[in-house]
């Protein structure tokens, strides 16, 4: 495959933070302290106007830069299916977390080109915590004070995991069955139902995080911003194809610790050797 040339890489890095932002702009603007109304969509989950208004803004982005890309939402029918380059939108990861208050809800982009993830951003407008990057560009990091800008401390042997809700794991027989061991082995964890525990990870504030039962607009970016923070991405998904809608499976973070979490996946045959 013919990468990108790097001027167009940096741009869609560009690009792919600016969409992420945009939540920011909006929730800022719009937000009076009154309570949050939602729907309830068909998989039971929430939505809010605020969901749709920014991936309308984003989709409005992206048709402004490049009208040919097509575009994947969460929200909304995807356009021009057949272009090389597809951007996958996820305007609010964690409209529960989102309407509840809790800070850690973010909004996420990526941009894949036959394929392949080669631009990405997740950005939590409530923290002003986010990262970016495009293929060969090295990650760029955005923290709400410097002093957050540090190597993590190293408190205790055990390593920090983050992971999503334990309901996410008994969704599913076989990682029913993983779950309690994985929980006793890695016993010091962290759990978030959104992307903040993949931002964890890409700033180091945990070890590594593992996720399962997640659509791939809550994952896209992450095997992009996993390469240029130097860190591993295994994607042990049943599925096959990188741009299908079948839910996912990831692990993300440091190379020690995912090959330990990955000899676990093994023996419970959730990975091929």
């Amino acid at each position: 495959m013919l990468i990108p040339a790097s001027d167009d890489l940096k741009l869609f890095g560009e690009i792919a933070e600016q969409l992420t932002q945009l939540s920011g702009s909006i929730l800022h603007a719009e937000l009076d302290g009154k309570p949050l109304a939602f729907d309830t969509k068909a998989d039971n989950s929430p939505v809010t106007k605020w969901d749709r208004e920014i991936e309308l803004a984003m989709r409005k982005l992206i048709s402004r830069h490049f009208p040919t890309h097509g575009i994947l939402g969460e929200e909304f029918e995807s356009i021009n299916q057949d272009s090389d380059y597809q951007w996958i939108l996820d305007p609010i990861d964690g409209t529960d977390e989102f309407l509840y208050g809790q800070p850690v809800f973010g909004s996420i982009a990526a941009l894949y080109y036959q394929g392949i993830a080669i631009a990405g951003s997740i950005f939590h407008p409530a923290l002003n915590l986010g990262v970016s990057a495009a293929k060969g560009c090295g990650l760029k990091t955005r923290y709400p004070s410097d002093w957050l800008n540090r190597p993590s401390a190293t408190t205790s042997s055990l390593p920090r995991i983050a992971c999503s809700s334990p309901r996410e794991f008994f969704r599913c027989p076989e990682t029913t069955e993983f779950f309690p061991h994985f929980a006793q082995r890695f016993s010091n964890l962290r759990m978030y139902r959104c992307c903040f525990e993949y931002t964890s990870a890409l700033l180091g504030m945990v070890d590594a995080c593992i996720d399962v039962n997640v659509h791939l607009w809550d994952m896209a970016p992450l095997e992009v911003l996993a390469a240029e923070a130097n860190l591993s991405f295994v994607d042990f998904s049943p599925s096959t194809s990188p741009m299908a809608k079948d839910t996912r499976r990831i692990v993300l973070g440091k190379q020690s610790t995912v090959e330990e979490i990955c000899e676990l996946l093994q023996q419970y045959k959730l990975l091929k050797k």
